[in-house]
């Protein structure tokens, strides 16, 4: 379980305990090495991601097919959060890839 992984994270540091222990049963944690994509902004967006370790870089490619970096996430960041408020079938925003060796919850 990640409860204390979680407790830390500003988004969730107002909830209740038991409410983070429910959270934390349904999380499911991913490894990735350096350079793999997690999604890409053609994916339709079913889940929201914080990083344990490593860092993520979230991209978008413009017209011109040269990629922009909107952020860097670093351990503790969420990201994708924006799958949360919206309706199903909506895809990812940008592009998620690793600059690191890192775990995803």
């Amino acid at each position: 379980m990640h409860v204390e992984f979680l407790t830390n994270i500003p988004f969730f540091k107002d909830l209740p305990h038991n409410l983070i222990q429910s959270i934390s049963s349904k999380v499911k944690s991913g490894a990735f090495k350096k350079g793999e994509f997690i999604f890409h902004e053609s994916d339709e967006a079913k889940a929201i991601f914080f990083v344990k370790s490593g860092s993520v870089k979230i991209k978008k490619t413009t017209s011109q097919g040269k990629e922009l970096i909107v952020c860097i996430k670093r351990p503790g960041n969420i990201f994708a959060e924006a799958s949360l408020f919206s309706e199903l079938g909506v895809q990812y925003p940008g592009t998620a890839q690793t600059l690191s060796d890192r775990e995803v919850l």
